[in-house]
């Protein structure tokens, strides 16, 4: 988290703000603080607060690491549809194979 606020253009303050918006509730400055304290380990937000920071700075960074966690990965916008086109690139070519096998057993594989 901190390395996301670092990126972030807001500061802490304008990121805790967007926070609390966003869940409908006051969200300190010194909660967001203590998240990302090192020192802190108790404080871990839940998936509803990941959920309002990556949304308040405007960046992935809880979502990624939860869906680390879950061995997947997070492909925002294009890059999710440039991953489904070479899914079905890859399909396309497993039919053509599929396909050609199918040709040769029925002997029409000229």
């Amino acid at each position: 988290m901190s390395e996301a606020i670092k990126l972030c253009a807001k500061d802490r303050y304008q990121i805790a703000a967007d926070m609390s918006r966003l869940l409908g509730r006051e969200l300190s400055l010194n909660t967001l603080d203590k998240y990302t304290s090192e020192a802190s380990e108790d404080h871990i937000p839940n998936l509803e607060t990941a959920i309002a920071f990556d949304a308040a700075t405007e960046q992935t960074a809880l979502a990624c690491f939860f869906a680390s966690k879950l061995g997947c990965r997070v492909l925002p916008g294009k890059e999710s549809l440039h991953a489904e086109l070479g899914r079905l690139e890859i399909m396309k070519g497993d039919i053509a194979k599929q396909e050609k096998a199918i040709k040769k057993i029925l002997g029409e594989d000229k």
